[in-house]
């Protein structure tokens, strides 16, 4: 918990951040966590996609076309990979998303966890 508190940005999936705030879904979900302290909070979702309440207060959603699932093994490091340097870049959270899920779906699409990592 002190952690989060202090945290800028939190992601996680919905069962991980469920372990802190009780059962609720999606907005819902990073709302309570945001009110622990973080200003951004990534709700991942696997295949279904994220959402990010940003420091606003505003929910932005993204759920990708999908894609062949042959090793999922680093999928949701390479998100977060992803939507942090996309954030850093100065990207917008809604965006940011985007290319969270893009990194996610390259590394998921191939055999090890780093091959599929985009370089571009």
């Amino acid at each position: 918990m002190p952690l989060i508190e202090r945290a800028d940005v939190l992601m996680g999936g919905e069962a991980e951040l469920q372990a802190f705030v009780g059962a609720c879904r999606h907005q819902e979900l990073a709302r309570r966590c945001r009110a622990m302290g973080p200003r951004e909070v990534v709700v991942k979702r696997g295949k279904a996609g994220a959402g990010v309440l940003d420091e606003t207060g505003r929910w932005h959603e993204h759920v990708p076309a999908a894609v062949p699932d042959v090793d999922p093994v680093g999928a949701g490091d390479a998100f977060n990979a992803g939507y942090l340097a996309a954030r850093l870049a100065g990207v917008p959270p809604g965006e940011a998303l985007v290319e969270g899920a893009r990194c996610g779906a390259a590394v998921a699409a191939a055999v090890g966890d780093t091959v599929g990592f985009p370089r571009s």
